[in-house]
């Protein structure tokens, strides 16, 4: 006899609503530092509701990594249907540094584990097309012959240091970045690109330096 689930009571379903809402915002914004308890508050729930959903910080953080891999793996499928390969493969570095500047987690989620067994099976899930977009463009005459797919990984990094940095003076300094990046990336017969972000100011740059 099959057992009948039990329906989920409205004010329950309520709570973890508003628990995945807040985490949302609060990974956006600062990443993997924030609490649980901070997430509770800022969800209006006790932290005791906070608990019985969530088991653990560890818990919360492994849900907001798995919906980030999410939206990364959409980019890679969208960037496969691009037919230029150069095309597919820069469209797909731009989106997902946009992604990366305008969420700390995002950029967490592609950089570290975090203790968490589960993300590199994660970010496993989207090798296989990141390599294939590179593949493509690489055999298209897009790269330098010794550009390789960690030069990418490093790519990434690098840029993701640009947004912790930068993304409250200059939230669009990564395209500036990204773009005499990838310039020193592309094969010397590929046109070069000219930044639209301006460059940053040295009073910026002072102003940086003395919070990091």
């Amino acid at each position: 006899m099959t057992a009948i689930a039990k329906p989920v009571r409205k004010d329950v379903a309520r709570n973890r609503g508003l628990l995945m809402q807040s985490a949302e915002e609060l990974f956006a914004e600062r990443g993997t530092e924030v609490t649980l308890e901070e997430i509770a508050r800022h969800a209006g729930v006790g932290v005791a509701t906070a608990y019985r959903h969530f088991a653990s910080k560890s818990a919360i953080v492994e849900a907001m990594l798995e919906s980030r891999i999410g939206k990364f793996l959409a980019v890679l499928h969208e960037c496969e249907s691009i037919a230029d390969p150069r095309e597919a493969f820069e469209t797909y570095l731009y989106r997902i540094c946009e992604l990366q500047a305008t969420d700390r987690g995002m950029r967490e989620a592609i950089s570290a584990n975090h203790g968490i067994d589960k993300v590199p099976e994660f970010r496993n899930r989207g090798k296989p097309l990141s390599e294939r977009l590179f593949n493509r463009a690489k055999q298209a005459g897009a790269f330098r012959p010794e550009c390789e797919l960690s030069d990418i990984v490093v790519a990434f990094w690098m840029i993701g240091k640009v947004s912790d940095a930068t993304d409250r003076i200059s939230p669009e300094q990564w395209r500036r970045q990204l773009t005499l990046l990838l310039d020193g990336l592309r094969a010397e017969a590929m046109p070069r690109q000219t930044p639209t972000t301006p460059a940053l100011s040295m009073e910026q740059i002072e102003t940086i330096m003395a919070t990091i």
